[in-house]
């Protein structure tokens, strides 16, 4: 019975905490941006991502000497 009843409580706290995950509000150090701005802070991470790979593959380009690559 008592296992039971731990696995019941067990469950409840989860659910718990994987609502207010979902749901909850945001933490009060982190501030509460719209939809769109955070939208855009991912875009403007992803340029500069994709920014970093393609200068680090250039760079790799020309350490192989490729007479094609100047």
């Amino acid at each position: 019975m008592s296992r039971l009843l731990l696995a019941v409580l067990a469950l409840a706290a989860l659910g718990y905490l994987g609502y207010r995950q979902l749901y909850g509000a945001a933490s009060p150090s982190e501030p509460v941006t719209a939809p769109t701005d955070r939208l855009q802070n991912v875009k403007a991470a992803a340029r500069r991502i994709e920014a970093e790979q393609q200068q680090r593959a250039d760079d790799a380009l020309e350490k192989t000497g490729d007479p094609a690559v100047h």
